[in-house]
């Protein structure tokens, strides 16, 4: 199986179980995100420092209420839609 292909099935489960397509999404980009080979995570461009630092936003179509994170290291997914649209907060950057 590919990791398009893992990507897809963890996405799938996820809607399956809970009928949750923001919950969907966000299984599905985590598998690209622990992915080297895709553009995402820890397959990103590094910084100057060589470090990896990324960038996510997740928009529930519904409502259209969105959720973003900036210069993360670690599941930028995860974090977008947490704080975002549940908070008075749009965007979250450590530095």
């Amino acid at each position: 199986m590919t990791r398009v292909q893992e990507a897809l099935r963890a996405g799938y489960d996820v809607l399956k179980a809970t009928n949750n397509s923001v919950d969907a999404v966000e299984a599905a980009i985590k598998v690209m995100e622990l992915d080297e080979a895709f553009n995402a995570g820890y397959g990103s461009v590094l910084t100057s420092t060589g470090e990896v630092e990324m960038d996510a936003i997740l928009i529930r179509g519904s409502d259209l209420k969105a959720g973003a994170v900036g210069a993360m290291r670690k599941n930028p997914i995860r974090l977008s839609f947490t704080f975002g649209p549940f908070s008075n907060l749009n965007c979250i950057e450590p530095h």
